[in-house]
């Protein structure tokens, strides 16, 4: 009897079991009823599992949107992303976005609407590819009758240069050794320059610095970024300021001597031409017509009244005796930097696309190129006095010399650890490069640019540099509110 009972119970509990198994795995298809075994079986409905199927069904549609959108190409530039926005009727930005979050946020919208190419502005454009074909071909304009007789007079008075400078190179030639005793005792002297003098106090950093060479004395010229312009004389260690121009109402860009003329250039878009007179710079002229900051400046070495000005919206102009002649389109997007030969003839050209032009001052045209001169903005353009060498700085560090003749670099050096800001060259024997890692250095231009000297001290990256003609005296002007004097000797100015 007791064997029964429990066969019972054990039948009882495995027909229960399975049913309840049955009920699990069918559960959730609504309340239909089903027969499991010989038992009529009701199935209640199951909300979790619903729940589940719907949050299943959209993460596949989230998905499938994700995969559609990686294959959309959308635009790289930003500009463009935003126009592509603002053309489908949404904001252009939203608050913490930034450029990536725009383009993701465009090619889910793009998904969203089942696009799977967007048409780029040329495509909607047809002729828009042809039209700026167009504007890169070499172009021609008629010039006044003014710009004709100032390009005849500069061929004029830089074919005499030139005969003047071969005829010097020859009689180099056949007195070699003096010339390189010469260019020894130049360098001996720079070896010795050590610092004399050094003046700070500025309410601004200095941006730019020139040394004048002037009939009563040698000065000094700087310009900050409050705009100011001020002439500084040094005797004996002691440096006093002597006057203070009326500068700019922006930031000074650069400051250029030649010839008893100064010329500076600022953010303003104005370029202040002024000459030394009577112990004193007298203003004669302010250059304007430039769109945005005038990056550089620099007076023709055979004709002193004639000024070429470089801005950043890429034009070159050219004033003499304070008259516009010319603006040139220069195919740079921004002009920062200009040369002058020293026959007058060439201007060089460079920007921040890395490239440098040479313009035919007598026939207007562009009669070289160097493309891709150096990796980045070119900071600095510079022509080797007695030799056809052009030198030129970039923000890559480097410093590359150039031969005109060959139309190739000749050499390049890794000059400093950070970008070089400026150059400087004396009579043709050394050339200087400052930089942002607060060094100035001094190099050997007939010697494979070999190293001279070295100086530091600067607490701040230095912005800008130049030196006298026969090397003895080296300025720099700083980041630190603060410019320095080097020379080999104390005996003033």
């Amino acid at each position: 009897m007791y064997w029964n009972i429990y066969s019972f119970v054990e039948y009882f509990l495995i027909c229960f079991v399975r049913s309840v198994c049955s009920i699990c795995l069918l559960g959730g298809r609504g309340g239909d009823a089903t027969s499991v075994e010989g038992m009529e079986v009701e199935i209640l409905p199951n909300s979790s599992l619903e729940a589940a199927r719907e949050e299943q069904a959209q993460k596949l549609h989230k998905l499938q949107q994700r995969r559609l959108a990686r294959s959309i190409a959308v635009p790289a530039d930003d500009q463009e992303v935003r126009l592509a926005l603002r053309s489908r009727g949404h904001p252009v930005c939203l608050f913490g976005e930034d450029a990536y979050d725009r383009r993701e946020r465009l090619r889910a919208l793009l998904a969203e609407a089942g696009v799977t190419r967007l048409e780029t502005e040329e495509e909607e454009q047809p002729h828009a590819k042809k039209e700026q074909e167009v504007r890169t071909e070499e172009f021609y304009t008629e010039g006044t009758q003014q710009l004709r007789d100032l390009r005849t007079q500069i061929a004029h008075a830089s074919l005499k240069a030139a005969h003047t400078r071969l005829s010097r190179e020859r009689s180099k030639r056949e007195c070699m050794k003096q010339w390189e005793r010469d260019e020894l005792a130049t360098m001996q002297t720079v070896r010795k320059n050590s610092l004399i003098a050094s003046q700070g106090g500025g309410a601004r950093p200095f941006t730019a610095i020139s040394y004048c060479d002037t009939e009563e004395g040698d000065l000094i010229v700087t310009g900050d970024w409050g705009g100011n312009v001020a002439v500084w004389k040094e005797r004996d260690g002691c440096i006093s300021q002597v006057s203070k121009l009326k500068g700019h109402e922006e930031r000074v860009s650069i400051t250029r001597f030649h010839k008893g003329i100064l010329v500076s250039a600022g953010a303003d878009s104005v370029a202040v031409v002024s000459e030394y007179r009577d112990s004193a710079f007298v203003e004669t002229a302010r250059l304007t017509g430039h769109v945005g900051r005038v990056a550089d400046v620099r007076v023709n070495p055979v004709r002193r009244s004639l000024v070429a000005t470089a801005g950043f919206d890429g034009d070159v102009r050219l004033f003499d005796t304070g008259r516009a002649l010319l603006q040139q389109e220069t195919g740079h997007d921004v002009v920062f930097r200009l040369g002058f030969h020293e026959d007058g003839s060439l201007l060089g050209t460079a920007g921040f696309d890395g490239g440098i032009r040479l313009w035919d001052m007598r026939s207007g045209r562009a009669v070289m190129t160097f493309a891709g001169a150096h990796v980045g903005d070119v900071t600095a353009l510079e022509f080797c006095k007695g030799m056809p060498w052009m030198a030129s700085s970039g923000k890559d560090n480097c410093v590359r010399v150039w031969d005109i003749r060959k139309k190739r670099c000749i050499k390049t050096v890794a000059a400093h650890s950070k970008m070089v800001a400026g150059l400087a060259m004396d009579r043709g024997f050394v050339m200087f490069s400052a930089g942002f890692d607060r060094c100035v250095k001094a190099w050997a231009l007939h010697r494979a640019c070999g190293l001279v000297a070295s100086w530091t001290g600067f607490v701040d990256k230095i912005m800008a540099i130049d030196c006298s003609g026969d090397g003895r005296r080296v300025v720099a002007a700083c980041y630190d509110k603060t410019w320095r004097v080097w020379g080999s000797d104390r005996t003033g100015f």
